[in-house]
């Protein structure tokens, strides 16, 4: 697990949870973005996900 992953439950106030929480979800976007358009630059979700575990 990265260390950002302890910023949500560490945060002081419900404002800033929900501050996080709105970046986390920005960020799974790109995720989701980058991943769908592996196939059209040749790269295939299970090799995209290789590299990712393997930290290339």
């Amino acid at each position: 697990m990265q260390p950002e992953g302890n910023w949500i439950t560490r945060a002081p106030t419900l404002h800033r949870k929900i501050g996080l929480l709105a970046k986390v979800q920005d960020e799974c976007g790109h995720g989701l973005y980058l991943y769908s358009a592996g196939p059209d630059i040749g790269n295939f979700p299970r090799r995209m996900v290789t590299a990712l575990h393997e930290g290339a």
